[in-house]
Protein backbone atom coordinates (compact mmCIF):
# COMPACT_ATOMS: atom_id res chain seq x y z
CA UNK A 1 0.00 0.00 0.00
CA UNK A 2 1.42 3.40 -1.00
CA UNK A 3 1.75 6.35 1.39
CA UNK A 4 -1.03 8.15 -0.47
CA UNK A 5 -3.37 5.16 -0.06
CA UNK A 6 -2.53 4.92 3.64
CA UNK A 7 -3.26 8.63 4.05
CA UNK A 8 -6.65 8.25 2.33
CA UNK A 9 -7.48 5.23 4.49
CA UNK A 10 -6.56 7.11 7.66
CA UNK A 11 -8.62 10.13 6.61
CA UNK A 12 -11.67 7.91 6.04
CA UNK A 13 -11.31 5.72 9.14
CA UNK A 14 -10.75 8.56 11.61
CA UNK A 15 -14.26 10.09 11.46
CA UNK A 16 -15.83 6.61 11.25
CA UNK A 17 -14.12 5.43 14.44
CA UNK A 18 -15.03 8.67 16.18
CA UNK A 19 -18.74 8.23 15.40
CA UNK A 20 -18.75 4.51 16.20
CA UNK A 21 -17.10 5.22 19.53
CA UNK A 22 -19.64 7.93 20.29
CA UNK A 23 -22.57 5.63 19.44
CA UNK A 24 -21.18 2.73 21.51
CA UNK A 25 -20.68 5.00 24.50
CA UNK A 26 -24.12 6.57 24.13
CA UNK A 27 -25.86 3.19 23.89
CA UNK A 28 -23.90 1.89 26.86
CA UNK A 29 -25.04 4.76 29.08
CA UNK A 30 -28.76 4.27 28.40
CA UNK A 31 -29.06 0.54 27.75
CA UNK A 32 -29.93 -0.21 31.40
CA UNK A 33 -33.10 1.92 31.12
CA UNK A 34 -34.84 -0.73 28.98
CA UNK A 35 -34.36 -3.62 31.41
CA UNK A 36 -37.80 -3.23 33.05
CA UNK A 37 -39.63 -3.47 29.72
CA UNK A 38 -37.68 -6.24 27.99
CA UNK A 39 -38.65 -9.88 28.77
CA UNK A 40 -35.87 -12.18 29.88
CA UNK A 41 -33.77 -9.40 31.39
CA UNK A 42 -34.66 -10.01 35.04
CA UNK A 43 -31.40 -11.88 35.61
CA UNK A 44 -29.37 -9.06 34.10
CA UNK A 45 -31.35 -6.53 36.12
CA UNK A 46 -30.61 -8.45 39.32
CA UNK A 47 -26.92 -8.53 38.45
CA UNK A 48 -26.87 -4.79 37.91
CA UNK A 49 -28.69 -4.15 41.17
CA UNK A 50 -26.34 -6.49 43.04
CA UNK A 51 -23.26 -4.84 41.56
CA UNK A 52 -24.66 -1.49 42.65
CA UNK A 53 -25.52 -2.92 46.13
CA UNK A 54 -29.16 -1.96 45.66
CA UNK A 55 -32.49 -3.72 45.92
CA UNK A 56 -35.70 -3.21 43.95
CA UNK A 57 -37.29 -1.33 46.84
CA UNK A 58 -34.64 1.35 46.71
CA UNK A 59 -36.52 4.46 45.56
CA UNK A 60 -33.53 6.14 43.94
CA UNK A 61 -30.07 5.05 42.93
CA UNK A 62 -27.11 6.38 40.97
CA UNK A 63 -27.18 5.82 37.21
CA UNK A 64 -23.39 5.59 37.23
CA UNK A 65 -23.60 2.25 39.01
CA UNK A 66 -25.61 0.68 36.18
CA UNK A 67 -23.35 1.67 33.25
CA UNK A 68 -21.48 -1.28 31.64
CA UNK A 69 -18.05 0.27 31.96
CA UNK A 70 -16.25 -2.24 29.76
CA UNK A 71 -18.52 -1.43 26.81
CA UNK A 72 -18.37 2.27 27.60
CA UNK A 73 -14.56 2.15 27.78
CA UNK A 74 -14.48 0.42 24.40
CA UNK A 75 -16.51 3.26 22.91
CA UNK A 76 -14.23 5.86 24.48
CA UNK A 77 -11.19 4.01 23.17
CA UNK A 78 -12.56 3.93 19.64
CA UNK A 79 -13.33 7.63 19.84
CA UNK A 80 -9.83 8.46 21.06
CA UNK A 81 -8.28 6.43 18.24
CA UNK A 82 -10.55 8.21 15.74
CA UNK A 83 -9.51 11.63 17.06
CA UNK A 84 -5.86 10.62 16.83
CA UNK A 85 -6.28 9.52 13.21
CA UNK A 86 -8.07 12.77 12.33
CA UNK A 87 -5.28 14.85 13.87
CA UNK A 88 -2.66 12.76 12.08
CA UNK A 89 -4.45 13.27 8.75
CA UNK A 90 -4.55 17.03 9.28
CA UNK A 91 -0.83 17.10 10.07
CA UNK A 92 -0.06 15.08 6.94
CA UNK A 93 -2.20 17.40 4.79
CA UNK A 94 -0.28 20.37 6.16
CA UNK A 95 3.04 18.70 5.38
CA UNK A 96 1.91 17.82 1.86
CA UNK A 97 0.72 21.37 1.24
CA UNK A 98 4.08 22.73 2.42
CA UNK A 99 5.87 20.27 0.15
CA UNK A 100 3.75 21.39 -2.79
CA UNK A 101 4.53 25.02 -2.05
CA UNK A 102 8.22 24.13 -2.06
CA UNK A 103 7.66 22.59 -5.52
CA UNK A 104 7.08 26.01 -7.11
CA UNK A 105 10.73 26.31 -8.30
CA UNK A 106 10.34 22.93 -10.00
CA UNK A 107 7.27 24.23 -11.82
CA UNK A 108 9.19 27.29 -13.03
CA UNK A 109 12.03 25.12 -14.28
CA UNK A 110 9.74 22.65 -16.03
CA UNK A 111 7.76 25.43 -17.65
CA UNK A 112 10.97 26.93 -18.97
CA UNK A 113 12.06 23.55 -20.34
CA UNK A 114 8.71 23.05 -22.07
CA UNK A 115 8.74 26.50 -23.64
CA UNK A 116 12.30 26.04 -24.89
CA UNK A 117 11.60 22.57 -26.19
CA UNK A 118 8.40 23.40 -28.03
CA UNK A 119 9.91 26.59 -29.45
CA UNK A 120 12.80 24.57 -30.89
CA UNK A 121 10.40 21.93 -32.19
CA UNK A 122 8.14 24.54 -33.79
CA UNK A 123 11.10 26.25 -35.46
CA UNK A 124 12.53 23.03 -36.90
CA UNK A 125 9.51 20.82 -37.53
CA UNK A 126 9.45 21.63 -41.24
CA UNK A 127 13.06 20.52 -41.77
CA UNK A 128 13.24 17.52 -39.43
CA UNK A 129 12.49 13.97 -40.43
CA UNK A 130 9.68 12.13 -38.60
CA UNK A 131 12.14 9.99 -36.61
CA UNK A 132 13.93 13.15 -35.46
CA UNK A 133 10.64 14.62 -34.28
CA UNK A 134 9.79 11.44 -32.38
CA UNK A 135 13.17 11.35 -30.68
CA UNK A 136 13.00 15.04 -29.76
CA UNK A 137 9.52 14.76 -28.20
CA UNK A 138 10.52 11.69 -26.20
CA UNK A 139 13.76 13.30 -25.04
CA UNK A 140 12.78 16.93 -24.45
CA UNK A 141 9.02 17.10 -23.84
CA UNK A 142 7.56 13.95 -22.28
CA UNK A 143 9.48 14.08 -18.99
CA UNK A 144 8.89 17.80 -18.53
CA UNK A 145 5.14 17.41 -19.03
CA UNK A 146 5.06 14.55 -16.50
CA UNK A 147 7.10 16.47 -13.93
CA UNK A 148 4.95 19.57 -14.34
CA UNK A 149 1.82 17.47 -13.77
CA UNK A 150 3.35 15.88 -10.65
CA UNK A 151 3.86 19.30 -9.04
CA UNK A 152 0.72 20.98 -10.43
CA UNK A 153 -1.08 21.24 -7.05
CA UNK A 154 1.46 23.85 -5.98
CA UNK A 155 -0.36 26.19 -8.38
CA UNK A 156 -3.65 25.95 -6.48
CA UNK A 157 -1.94 26.20 -3.08
CA UNK A 158 0.10 29.22 -4.07
CA UNK A 159 -2.11 31.09 -6.55
CA UNK A 160 -5.63 29.72 -6.07
CA UNK A 161 -7.96 27.36 -7.89
CA UNK A 162 -8.87 29.81 -10.67
CA UNK A 163 -5.24 30.33 -11.73
CA UNK A 164 -4.62 26.60 -11.42
CA UNK A 165 -7.51 25.86 -13.79
CA UNK A 166 -6.41 28.47 -16.33
CA UNK A 167 -2.78 27.34 -16.50
CA UNK A 168 -3.45 23.60 -16.40
CA UNK A 169 -6.08 23.90 -19.15
CA UNK A 170 -3.49 25.38 -21.49
CA UNK A 171 -0.74 22.95 -20.43
CA UNK A 172 -3.08 19.97 -20.91
CA UNK A 173 -4.07 21.26 -24.36
CA UNK A 174 -0.40 21.67 -25.29
CA UNK A 175 0.39 18.14 -24.15
CA UNK A 176 -2.58 16.76 -26.10
CA UNK A 177 -1.36 18.38 -29.33
CA UNK A 178 2.20 17.20 -28.70
CA UNK A 179 0.87 13.65 -28.36
CA UNK A 180 -1.06 14.13 -31.60
CA UNK A 181 2.10 15.36 -33.30
CA UNK A 182 3.98 12.28 -32.05
CA UNK A 183 1.31 9.96 -33.44
CA UNK A 184 1.24 11.81 -36.76
CA UNK A 185 5.03 11.63 -37.02
CA UNK A 186 4.96 7.91 -36.28
CA UNK A 187 2.45 7.47 -39.12
CA UNK A 188 4.31 9.79 -41.49
CA UNK A 189 1.68 12.57 -41.70
CA UNK A 190 4.05 15.53 -41.92
CA UNK A 191 1.40 18.23 -42.40
CA UNK A 192 -0.52 17.07 -39.32
CA UNK A 193 2.74 17.13 -37.33
CA UNK A 194 3.41 20.76 -38.20
CA UNK A 195 -0.17 21.82 -37.43
CA UNK A 196 -0.24 20.02 -34.08
CA UNK A 197 3.16 21.38 -33.01
CA UNK A 198 2.09 24.93 -33.88
CA UNK A 199 -1.08 24.63 -31.79
CA UNK A 200 0.79 23.01 -28.89
CA UNK A 201 3.31 25.86 -28.94
CA UNK A 202 0.53 28.46 -28.88
CA UNK A 203 -1.20 26.85 -25.89
CA UNK A 204 2.06 26.56 -23.97
CA UNK A 205 3.01 30.16 -24.67
CA UNK A 206 -0.30 31.26 -23.19
CA UNK A 207 0.24 29.04 -20.14
CA UNK A 208 3.73 30.44 -19.65
CA UNK A 209 2.41 34.00 -19.92
CA UNK A 210 -0.30 33.33 -17.31
CA UNK A 211 2.22 31.65 -15.02
CA UNK A 212 4.66 34.56 -15.32
CA UNK A 213 1.94 37.13 -14.55
CA UNK A 214 0.85 35.51 -11.28
CA UNK A 215 4.39 34.53 -10.31
CA UNK A 216 5.52 38.16 -10.35
CA UNK A 217 2.81 39.43 -8.01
Amino acid sequence: MTHQSQHRLTSALGPCLLWVGFLVGAVATVSWLDLDWQPGNQKLKSQLLDSAQLDESTPTYSAWATIPWITYSLGVGLGVVGIGMIRYSRIRRGEERLARTDSLPDLRRRMGELVSGLTALNDNVASWRPEQILAFIDRECSMSFNEFADHRLALSDHFGVKVYAQIMTEVASAERFVNRAWSAAADGYVDEVATSVKRAHAHLQLAAQQFAEVDQR
